[in-house]
């Protein structure tokens, strides 16, 4: 009884676990075909082929687990040279088949053994035949199918008359797969005739007429004669058509469909289009393991009707290997199919990885399009000019081409500076609505921030690993009047300056740099940190420079006391002195005394405390969080009628400091995380009631996050496109 005893589950075998064992009997795996190799993969097809292997054997004739039973029953039954007869252990066999398939059990009693005890014993001891307290059986039940369909050919009945007498149930399945294994390879003519007679006959039932259309789908190298089976049915049969199509797997039968102009034919007729959906999902499914034939079939639909672009995107949207530069083609062409789906940035993470430079290309004209939408200069924080997939897939592309990606990358910051800009009162440099307060709180705030960040981290390390690359790049903005870019550089100078000490230099000594970032919180403390660290890097002449540059140093800003103006000059001429270091310092005598008589007026040694960051308060959802986690499906529902797109971010508020659909729709996404297989058929079903995208988009958004189940993602995906 199978009920008490242990159950292991063990997966398919890799090819480095394969080759372990091939080792052990001196086999290079490279020598294997892929056929094989796949076969090979469960492991008790690989312990039968271990088992039978001998250094003459030839690879290619084992093609599938019939061949490997060939193979076992010519070594462990007919090729013997003891004293029991083959004739003996086949006719034992035979008594075991029959009965089984009798008693449709699997197990013989010892006792119907009676006067086959020595054929048994021998079964029993080359491992054919198992033994366990007084029952008797096969191996595996495939081996006793396999026995089945050799013995049953031997007989003078039909496979139809044999279903026909039988109870028509799961046990003879796997009886007619491998008789028709049988007949397949030996005797093509009384296989066309079996199948036929079965799927036509009224007396056999659904599941065994769906196991032979499923059979024939299956097959590679298909016979012509099976063609024109598949010609005399599906165009007359509408249910054996529908069977067929979901039954393909292999090259042979896609070809088929593609060459006979059958998947066109009912793609474009209007009385085959109940199944369309069908062959798009069976296109989306061979893409993954024939590429090539699928993309090049879609390429020939010229007339893209809606059917053809469902199917494009569906396929595209399924297809994993985009080596293929057809596919790449396909997806050009059709770009303006997805650039409104949220499909777009799944295929571009998929594309990225065989073609970046396509993607690369595609992702920063977007973005560029995105940034030009951007109305009003003061709401450029609150624009989505950048999503999570997108700033994952600015990752990946910066380890395709650092330098080159950076600089796009710098053109876009400086795109969005240049929409948002703005003047401050005394500095000829100017801020910008975009970043401004970047420095003051996380710097993962907001995507775009999320963008600055990892656009200054690349460029960092750009310049630890290759000076000439960074200097492309800081060329390019050292003469910027911008505050976020001057900050930018500053970062990366101050943690890089003892391979970038000229650079550095001229970078602090332009003229007004200091003027402007000393008025900045957050900036001059970058400032003094460069200074701090490159200054003894400088030669005598630069320090000199910098010496005089700091005494005659003043802010030229209007006051109404000359109090007021001494305090505002003297206060960043300390600060200026006090970064560099002590030891310096006291090198020049006149710069030591003038830091002395500093120090004494403002009470001690200044130090360069880094500013802490300031920790944004978002406006919090419109309702309690207890609320979110009990509401139901219908209360969630009102509440997304209620907060609709009219209480976006500058629409007036219920209530000032609480928020509207962007809070709830977060505070939404936040629930779908923690339950992903609750809330999956309400997201799925939310455009049905007239709710605004933005809840569809933040319930995709919460499962994403989840790590949901990637076809399900895809379902939804696809529903709303």
């Amino acid at each position: 009884n199978y009920l008490d005893k242990t159950k292991i589950t063990v997966g398919f075998l890799s090819d480095g676990e394969i080759s372990e064992v091939f080792k052990s009997i001196n086999i290079d795996i490279k020598k294997i075909p892929r056929v094989l190799m796949g076969l090979l993969r469960k492991p008790l097809h690989l312990k039968i082929f271990c088992d039978l292997y001998y250094p003459e054997l030839d690879f290619k004739n084992i093609k599938s687990l019939k061949d490997l039973y060939d193979l076992l029953w010519k070594q462990k039954v007919i090729y013997r040279n003891d004293v029991i007869s083959e004739v003996k252990i086949i006719h034992c066999i035979e008594v075991i088949v029959n009965y089984m398939d009798l008693n449709k059990t699997l197990t013989v009693t010892e006792s119907a053994l009676d006067g086959y005890s020595e054929s048994m014993n021998y079964l029993i001891s080359q491992g054919i035949l198992t033994y366990d307290c007084g029952r008797i059986q096969f191996f595996h039940q495939s081996f006793f199918d396999y026995c089945f369909a050799r013995l049953f050919t031997l007989k003078n009945i039909s496979l139809l008359e044999f279903i026909l007498s039988q109870h028509q149930g799961l046990f003879i399945r796997s009886q007619i797969k491998y008789v028709l294994d049988y007949l397949r390879e030996s005797e093509k003519k009384k296989y066309i005739t079996e199948i036929q007679n079965i799927l036509t006959h009224k007396h056999i039932r659904f599941h065994i007429r769906l196991l032979l259309i499923n059979y024939i789908g299956s097959q590679q190298n298909v016979f012509p004669e099976e063609k024109e089976l598949i010609d005399s049915l599906i165009e007359t049969d509408n249910e054996f058509r529908t069977q067929f199509i979901d039954s393909i797997f292999t090259i042979d039968w896609l070809h088929y469909m593609i060459s006979k102009g059958y998947f066109k034919k009912f793609i474009y007729t209007n009385k085959y289009k109940d199944i369309v959906p069908l062959i798009k999902r069976k296109l989306s499914i061979l893409v993954q393991g024939y590429p090539n034939e699928v993309i090049n079939f879609i390429s020939t639909l010229k007339n893209k009707n809606k059917s053809v672009k469902d199917i494009i995107i569906d396929v595209l949207w399924h297809l994993e290997d985009w080596s293929n530069d057809s596919a790449i083609k396909l997806f050009s062409e059709n770009i303006v199919l997805f650039n409104k789906t949220w499909i777009y940035d799944f295929i571009l993470e998929k594309i990225v990885k065989f073609k970046p430079e396509l993607v690369c290309k595609e992702f920063f004209k977007n973005i560029y399009k995105k940034i030009k939408k951007i109305i009003d200069p003061k709401t450029s924080k609150d624009e989505n000019i950048f999503n999570y997939h997108e700033i994952e897939l600015y990752k990946e592309l910066l380890k395709w081409n650092q330098k080159e990606v950076l600089k796009d990358a710098i053109n876009v910051i400086i795109a969005l500076i240049n929409k948002s800009r703005f003047k401050t009162k005394y500095s000829r440099y100017y801020a910008d609505n975009a970043f401004f307060l970047y420095l003051n709180f996380e710097r993962d705030l907001y995507d775009h921030w999320k963008f600055l960040h990892l656009t200054e981290d690349n460029i960092s390390n750009l310049a630890k690993e290759n000076k000439e690359e960074f200097k492309d790049i800081f060329n390019k903005l050292r003469y910027t009047f911008s505050d976020t870019l001057v900050n930018t550089l500053l970062i990366c100078l101050s943690e890089n300056c003892n391979k970038l000490p000229n650079e550095s230099f001229s970078f602090v000594m332009r003229k007004g740099l200091i003027e402007s970032v000393i008025t900045s919180y957050y900036g001059k403390y970058y400032l003094f940190e460069l200074i701090n660290k490159v200054y003894p890097l400088w030669d005598e002449a630069q320090k000199r420079k910098f010496n005089k540059f700091i005494f005659n140093f003043k802010i030229n800003h209007n006051f109404e006391s000359s109090k007021d103006s001494m305090h505002y000059n003297e206060y960043p001429e300390f600060s200026l002195i006090g970064s560099i270091p002590y030891y310096e310092v006291v090198k020049y005598p006149n710069l030591f005394k003038r830091l002395q008589e500093l120090e004494r007026k403002y009470g001690g040694k200044r130090t360069n405390k880094e500013p802490r960051s300031g920790v944004m308060v978002e406006t919090p959802a419109p309702l309690p969080n207890s609320a979110y986690e009990k509401m139901n499906f219908a209360q969630l529902i009102d509440s997304f009628k209620k907060y609709d797109d009219s209480t976006g971010w500058g629409a007036p508020r219920e209530h000032h400091f609480n928020g509207g659909i962007v809070e709830h729709s977060r505070a939404f996404a936040s629930q779908v995380t923690k339950k992903p297989e609750y809330f999956y058929d309400f997201i799925i079903n939310l455009g049905s009631e007239g709710i605004s995208s933005v809840y569809i988009q933040a319930g995709l958004s919460g499962l994403v996050k989840a790590k949901y189940d990637v076809e399900k993602i895809r379902n939804i995906i696809l529903k709303y496109s």
